[in-house]
């Protein structure tokens, strides 16, 4: 297979970035998800895939810097999705997890998610490949910018 150019490299994120506006625009289709900012989002559906981890890593793994991860968790913890914990009993350190309500509120928006993208049934696409290809790419370029850092 041939090494993709750079354009077609930037159709790809062109494609993806507009296919992650469609999806955030139906999230309004059902009226009982919480509602949330964008970083909000991103730091609860890292906490769903690394529970326990600390507002660093958090910052770290997500690209953020240290006043966003701190008022994305007040906003979080505020609602009852998260909630935070000393690890040890150790005073000093923070580890984050999510609450039941924040599970179901995922839940609740990857049935969104789902009903979304339910056309790609109807397209020639292998559904899972494609998933695991594009969770590849989102790790490669995670640990791109992650070194770099």
């Amino acid at each position: 297979m041939p090494a993709a150019t750079d354009a077609q490299l930037a159709d790809l994120a062109d494609a993806v970035l507009s296919l992650a506006r469609e999806i955030e625009l139906h999230l309004s289709e059902d009226g009982e998800v919480i509602t949330l900012t964008a970083t909000g989002r991103m730091v609860l559906r890292h906490l769903h895939h690394r529970p326990g981890s600390s507002p660093t890593e958090i910052g770290t793994s997500l690209g953020l810097k240290r006043p966003n991860v701190s008022e994305a968790l007040r906003q979080l913890e505020r609602v009852g999705l998260i909630a935070r914990s000393h690890p040890d009993g150790d005073g000093r350190g923070v580890v984050v997890s999510i609450t039941q309500l924040a599970e179901d509120n995922l839940s609740r928006i990857r049935q969104v998610w789902a009903r979304t993208l339910a056309p790609a049934r109807n397209l020639a696409a292998d559904v899972p490949a494609l998933d695991a290809q594009l969770r590849q790419l989102s790790a490669a370029v995670t640990e791109t910018r992650t070194a770099r850092a």
